[in-house]
């Protein structure tokens, strides 16, 4: 009877992948522009740029869990408040986002991927900001360096659904490109 139960154990631990190496863990640096509107205290358009780190964990080769850090700032002259001063300072955010992606393995060292999923961005001033709900789409690519070591790649384009903010903003939806470029390693 041990020997079956070992013996099931075992055949649960391969079928699970537990000795696949399809896990990851990385960092990086990201950048992005955004684009929303507003009525209300507020007449046309907002651009604001947005820069930082982050960190990711792949549990398995189809899924990404993210979390960043942001520092979050207008474009000079787009928006003021009553015509004369900037309404919006600079603001910090945490973000944190799950990502489903389907790998295309063109060689050793290079791995391609459709990538879509949904990122929660927190303003940390929140008299001045609003959190998001982004949900985005993109690609990807995985350069590896070393069996184990790599280079991760994402370009994705998303909408922004303004999750909290006040009523003389009426923020809409807005929109927006993402650019992450990190190091990863396999496990």
């Amino acid at each position: 009877m041990k020997k079956f139960i070992a013996l099931a154990l075992l055949m649960f631990i391969i079928a699970t992948g537990a000795f696949a190496m399809d896990r990851a863990i990385g960092f990086g640096a990201l950048g992005g522009l955004t684009f929303q509107s507003g009525k209300g205290y507020l007449d046309g358009s907002l651009a604001r740029y947005s820069g930082g780190i982050f960190g990711f964990f792949g549990p398995n080769q189809y899924t990404e869990i993210n979390l960043s850090l942001l520092y979050k700032d207008t474009i000079e002259d787009v928006y003021t408040w009553g015509g004369s001063e900037t309404l919006f300072p600079s603001t910090w955010a945490l973000q944190l986002g799950v990502y489903g992606k389907y790998p295309f393995v063109l060689s050793d060292s290079l791995v391609f991927f459709p990538t879509a999923g949904v990122d929660f961005e927190w303003s940390f001033d929140m008299d001045y900001w609003w959190s998001d709900l982004w949900i985005r789409a993109g690609i990807g690519m995985d350069i590896f360096i070393s069996q184990t070591m790599f280079m991760r790649n994402h370009i994705i384009y998303g909408a922004a659904i303004p999750i909290t903010t006040y009523d003389d903003l009426d923020i809409k939806v807005g929109h927006g490109l993402l650019v992450k470029l990190g190091l990863g390693w396999m496990f």
